[in-house]
């Protein structure tokens, strides 16, 4: 008989972004060895800007359906997303407490940010929760192997292990024409850098920039900055997503703050070069020499980034390369055997 599974968190498509992907790349390779149980977080982007009160009522729920489920049906497995904000540790640790007090099952935390440090050290409540939520913690997913490292000042090294983010969805086309010179995707937000990228590229005309993404709080400020070398979209997905990454000679991401961002990856799987602010891990995705790297916050650093990129002329064999970084070390078969191994483990 399979061991099962409660699952805790955000999942697309009813929210997408990066950790939601993750998510559900997560479950869906789950499935085919465990049974698996979902409470989802009902939120969509616009509710990130709501008041706490809101947050904290589905929240209540959430809680409250994790322990009649595990009451129910004693789960081998809680599975579950550590959120890095007080807020979200509330609701992490809230739900293993629900957890653990209706049943004997194991806690598996997944951590798919790259600041942790910063939230830990940034005061004495953070790191007061954050004690909290791993003393009932059994087993800690992190992203790197320089992120384990980095928790294993704070948590059991033996119990910690390393999972990179792949994709749910593997394409490869042949020989596209290159009808895009710069593309962003991501959701529209602040924290993406999408601000100073619009300002870049508002100034300079000759450049021409196609966005994609969610619209959060900031449609119409946005939307202001439409013009002829400025496209602003909605959200894509799906092969449409793929094929216009492919068609495109760069992505920029200029976010202040990232984990192992998916859009990357695919960047990475497409042979698409990626221009991108050195935060999070997203060093250890390219590489300490990768050659497009620029300041968060920084409107020349992104500018001379672009010039680079210009007159760069090993972009063929930076392509190729980024291609087989993904193959040998992202994929898809890779990551779930990676993921099987820490879940089925416990089997053994």
């Amino acid at each position: 008989m399979n061991k099962n599974i409660l699952f805790f968190g955000e999942l697309a498509p009813n929210i997408i972004h990066g950790i939601s992907l993750a998510n559900r790349l997560n479950i869906d390779l789950l499935r085919f060895f465990f049974e698996v149980d979902i409470v989802e977080e009902k939120n969509i982007l616009k509710d990130h800007t709501k008041r706490s009160s809101s947050k904290l009522k589905k929240i209540i729920s959430s809680v409250n359906e994790i322990f009649h489920l595990n009451k129910k049906n004693q789960y081998d497995y809680f599975y579950t997303v550590f959120s890095l904000s007080i807020f979200g540790s509330v609701k992490t640790l809230g739900s293993i407490f629900s957890f653990i007090l209706s049943g004997k099952g194991k806690v598996f935390l997944h951590i798919h940010r790259g600041d942790f440090e910063v939230f830990y050290k940034k005061s004495f409540i953070n790191r007061f929760l954050t004690k909290l939520i791993f003393n009932f913690t059994d087993k800690l997913i992190v992203l790197s192997k320089n992120q384990k490292q980095e928790f294993s000042m704070h948590f059991d090294n033996n119990n910690i292990f390393v999972l990179e983010n792949s994709l749910s969805h593997e394409y490869e086309f042949k020989e596209i024409k290159k009808t895009t010179k710069f593309i962003y995707i991501s959701n529209y937000i602040q924290e993406k850098g999408i601000f100073e990228l619009l300002e870049v590229f508002s100034n300079n005309k000759d450049l021409y920039l196609e966005c994609f993404g969610g619209f959060v709080n900031n449609e119409k400020e946005i939307i202001l900055y439409k013009t002829t070398n400025i496209n602003i979209n909605g959200f894509i997905d799906g092969k449409d997503k793929y094929k216009k990454i492919c068609e495109a000679e760069a992505l920029i991401l200029p976010s202040w703050n990232e984990g192992q961002p998916t859009i990357i990856l695919e960047a990475m799987m497409m042979g698409t070069i990626v221009l991108t602010t050195k935060v999070g891990l997203i060093g250890e995705l390219l590489g300490d020499d990768y050659p497009f790297y620029f300041k968060f916050q920084n409107i020349e650093s992104l500018e001379d980034c672009i010039k680079k990129f210009e007159t760069y002329k090993s972009k063929g064999e930076l392509s190729k390369k980024m291609k087989i970084i993904y193959k040998n070390k992202f994929s898809k078969q890779i990551h779930k055997e990676k993921l099987l191994k820490i879940f089925k483990g416990n089997e053994e």
